[in-house]
């Protein structure tokens, strides 16, 4: 898009009289040239001090044509009251091109006398530079408010601005100029060295700033002065223009200017718009206040109302909008049939903007012309806000069931109060739909309905199923209450200890666990059939865990599973969990309630073997002395006993053995105590054997410890 315009000119000054000198344009019409020669001419009788210099703008509207203008006094001629005038002609087409008219005041040249030439040629204006430049925020400017104030809220008046000089104000009314939507700006006329009331076809210009001497004649002779008081304004509307990025204003006012009449009026009811539609909270009835006094006719800033009332992307304000449309009696100034109401009003209802509620008293208060019978056919059941509806209408439940059994999958219909969620409940039992009781109880679980309790009685083990199916989630939030525990793991035990079988290679969740360890005893545990992998990946998540568990509880617990070698791989389980029961024996953290879990495996040593112990001694082994019975509170004796036993009794897998007794400490003194055996020589041989093969794969301490020949 091109940045130059190209702006006619002329010049009018004295040659036996004050005509005009020179111009780029041949095609003005008489009409428009008299009125350039009466405007161009001296404002007033004689030049006042600091006003030999001004500049004036007004429109020609038979040229579609702007003229914006700077007078100087002519000084060098003989004859007084003379002036040069040098005339920009813009283009109404221009006009809105232009970003700040300020940077059109380089383009005025005082004439010399005789040389005219140069006002005879087309200016060709790049407005480049000043897209650059134009400031992001409005600048509140020096005794720029006052003036504001007195144009905007003052529209049907002339402003009279009294000054000591034309210069004082040339930059504020440039701006406030500038400020302005093309259509206002072709409209807005003003001379900022009025010496006399200034007038375009008996109108009185906008703006007229005067010498003090001068204001008193001025306002005698216009129809409608007014003063601008000089003291500080703090009009609200103000801080809208002075806190708003100047390229969004200006954005706004040019799109919806376009069918909005260039009246000093209409600027505060725009600027208010603006606030209104850029702010967090929209205020529809005073947006439709504003449209109602000073754009009331149907063809006033269409635009505007058709962005303001058509289809919105935000939800809140699109329902704020149908509502208010709807509910309002005195919308007049905009054609209502053209906005789609009531599909409109379907679509905030499908995509849960509203209730089903809500709906209905849209419904019940809009006006009946707006609304048809048909809107019933379009209506989505699906959609419909149920538990509002089922609060007030409980007797459409049947009709529910019939048309859209999904509704009671929605968990907020089982917090209803339990009298209609048992209606809900017994209608869909003896409904002929499809029914998902799975999604109906799991909904019911997330509202910790007491419905639970009846689905329950109703399905027996399918719906217990159900119910640990949906706790063994990895959901944290998922949780049974005390009522519904207890009824399950004490009244319907058999139902759990079911579901733990089909489980049995699945992943148990904590939360599974936890009511084990909560409900269950030492016997009803060891029955459970949890393999051996399960316990082992729980015991790894509690080491893990930040949850408060009785770690020495369930070490204890588990390594007493293990050693019971009910579960498939018990040796892992042991592997796991012996070292940190034997650290919590070593530290005396473990109770005698804790102790009496676990299982003791002790078998007595063999005398015969003691000849050899020096002879082990020089292998590396430590001096044996003969133990026949362990102190009761020797907690760790008893461990390294057990548990070389019981790796003995069920031959287990020798690297498990190697896995369990990863403690330096630990492997030393089960290792003296197998020594006390035969059955513990056979096995350290059986242990040796495999290391020398390769079959297990010690730790270093380990290998170097038990990799000798065994002497018997």
């Amino acid at each position: 898009m091109s940045t130059i315009i190209e702006i006619n000119q002329c010049l009018h000054g004295y040659k036996e009289g004050h005509q005009l000198l020179a111009s780029s344009s041949d095609d003005l019409s008489p009409q428009t040239r008299k009125n350039l020669l009466f405007q161009t001419d001296l404002s007033g009788s004689y030049v006042d001090d600091g006003f030999d210099v001004y500049i004036t703008g007004y429109p020609l509207d038979e040229e579609n044509l702007y003229a914006f203008s700077k007078t100087w006094y002519a000084n060098e001629m003989k004859r007084p009251g003379c002036v040069w005038t040098h005339t920009l002609l813009i283009s109404f087409s221009d006009i809105g091109k232009i970003p700040e008219f300020s940077g059109l005041i380089e383009l005025f040249k005082r004439p010399l006398l005789n040389e005219y030439q140069f006002y005879s040629n087309v200016v060709r204006f790049d407005l480049s530079p000043l897209l650059k430049v134009v400031d992001n925020v409005i600048d509140e400017g020096v005794n720029r408010s006052n003036l504001l104030c007195a144009l905007y809220e003052n529209p049907e008046n002339t402003v009279i601005l009294i000054s000591e000089s034309s210069i004082k104000y040339e930059e504020a009314t440039l701006k406030i100029w500038s400020d302005q939507w093309p259509r206002l700006r072709r409209r807005f006329t003003f001379c900022t060295g009025a010496l006399g009331l200034k007038k375009t076809q008996e109108k009185e210009f906008d703006l007229q700033i005067t010498p003090e001497q001068n204001s008193l004649v001025i306002s005698r002779q216009s129809q409608a002065p007014y003063i601008v008081d000089t003291k500080e304004q703090k009009s609200n509307w103000l801080k809208v223009l002075y806190k708003t990025p100047k390229q969004s204003l200006r954005r706004f006012l040019w799109t919806y200017s376009s069918d909005i009449t260039g009246e000093r009026s209409n600027y505060i009811p725009l600027l208010r718009v603006y606030e209104i539609l850029y702010s967090d909270k929209w205020k529809l009835s005073e947006l439709c206040s504003i449209m109602l006094k000073y754009f009331p006719s149907l063809e006033d800033a269409k635009l505007l109302k058709k962005d303001i009332f058509s289809k919105n992307k935000n939800q809140s304000i699109e329902k704020q909008i149908i509502e208010f449309l709807l509910i309002s009696r005195k919308i007049n100034f905009v054609d209502l049939s053209l906005l789609n109401l009531e599909e409109r009003l379907i679509d905030i209802l499908t995509n849960e903007t509203i209730t089903f509620k809500e709906f209905l008293g849209i419904i019940k208060k809009a006006d009946s012309n707006l609304i048809t019978k048909k809107i019933w056919d379009k209506i989505p059941l699906e959609n419909i806000d149920f538990v509002g509806l089922l609060n007030e209408h409980d007797d459409f439940i049947n009709i529910l069931v019939e048309k859209s059994p999904e509704f009671a999958n929605n968990a907020a219909i089982w917090q209803l109060d339990y009298s209609l969620q048992s209606q809900v409940f017994n209608t869909l039992l003896n409904s002929q739909k499809d029914i998902d009781w799975n999604t109906i109880m799991i909904s019911a679980l997330s509202s910790r309905s007491a419905i639970v309790f009846d689905i329950i009685n109703k399905f027996g083990n399918e719906a217990i199923y159900t119910i640990f199916n949906w706790l063994n989630s990895r959901q944290k939030s998922r949780k049974l209450w005390p009522e519904l525990e207890k009824y399950l793991m004490l009244a319907n035990e058999s139902g759990f200890k079911k579901w733990l079988k089909f489980k049995e290679e699945d992943r148990l969740d904590t939360k599974i666990f936890d009511l084990i360890f909560k409900y269950w005893n030492m016997g009803k545990i060891l029955d459970s059939g949890i393999s051996a992998k399960a316990w082992i990946d729980v015991y790894k998540e509690i080491k893990a865990s930040k949850f408060d568990y009785d770690f020495i509880n369930i070490s204890c617990l588990l390594l007493s599973i293990g050693l019971d070698n009910r579960v498939k791989h018990s040796d892992k389980l042991v592997a796991e969990t012996f070292n940190n029961v034997y650290i919590l024996a070593a530290n005396s953290k473990i109770e005698s309630k804790h102790w009496y879990l676990i299982p003791k495996e002790m078998e007595e040593e063999d005398d015969e073997l003691y000849p050899f112990v020096n002879l082990f001694a020089l292998f590396g082994f430590s001096s044996q002395k003969k133990k026949r019975q362990v102190p009761s509170w020797d907690y760790c004796e008893f461990l390294i006993r057990t548990v070389s036993n019981k790796f003995i009794k069920y031959s287990w897998p020798k690297q498990s053995f190697l896995d369990t007794t990863t403690s330096e400490i630990v492997f030393n003194r089960v290792i003296d105590y197998c020594l006390s055996t035969k059955k513990g020589i056979t096995f350290l041989r059986e242990l040796n054997h495999e290391i020398k093969n390769g079959k297990v794969k010690p730790h270093s301490f380990q290998k170097k410890l038990i990799y000798l020949d065994i002497p018997f």
